[in-house]
């Protein structure tokens, strides 16, 4: 929650549902803190396995791009 931290970007995304759970951006994932390693852990299957918050969301990013780029070539299309 640090005002320069390393998820300073990712915090709008963040709504919490209950403790340890949130919805980041579309997605339900479980989130601890790893205080020695100073960083964010994501867990998108309840739990079972463990990554960086930023890889879990860097995949995410991805495919929101790949859709808003199919978006937009079908409405591009669509205007021809």
């Amino acid at each position: 929650n640090r005002p320069n931290g390393r998820y300073r970007s990712w915090r709008a995304l963040l709504c919490r549902l209950e403790q340890g759970v949130y919805l980041c951006g579309t997605r339900r994932v479980h989130l601890r803190v790893d205080g020695l390693a100073e960083r964010i852990e994501a867990s998108s299957d309840g739990g079972k396995t463990w990554t960086d918050l930023e890889a879990l969301m860097s995949g995410s990013e991805a495919s929101q791009h790949a859709l808003l780029e199919r978006t937009r070539g079908a409405v591009t299309s669509g205007t021809s």
